[in-house]
């Protein structure tokens, strides 16, 4: 009887413990996913804004873009090749209004932002 009632405490405890980890790996994964997003769009936002001076694209965009994907990727790796450049200035140009972004769109993933533009482009 008492390794009965020793196994079922030790089997709550292990629970308990369990959903600690649990809710703190979520917690991690939202602020990062997060962090990355604002990320992504403040680079998006500094592309529009200081390169093209707001339009749509820059004279001279498509090299620049080659230019800092090139640089970028071979310092922080492959996730700011150009095609993901393009994406977080798409990402900016979809959602220019940054209240919108810091109470809406940080709710999603990034493979929602990238589901959405693709949407959007048909």
């Amino acid at each position: 009887m008492k390794n009965e009632i020793k196994t079922n405490g030790e089997s709550k405890l292990f629970e308990e413990i369990k959903t600690l980890i649990q809710n703190s790996r979520n917690a991690a994964y939202s602020a990062v996913n997060s962090i990355s997003l604002t990320t992504y769009w403040n680079i998006g936002k500094k592309i529009v804004k200081e390169e093209q001076k707001g339009r749509e694209r820059a004279q001279y965009g498509e090299r620049l873009m080659e230019v800092f994907a090139e640089k970028l990727t071979k310092t922080f790796g492959d996730g700011f090749r150009k095609r993901n450049l393009q994406y977080f200035r798409k990402f900016y140009q979809m959602y220019d209004n940054e209240e919108i972004v810091h109470t809406c769109v940080h709710n999603l993933t990034w493979s929602h932002i990238i589901c959405q533009r693709q949407r959007s482009l048909r």
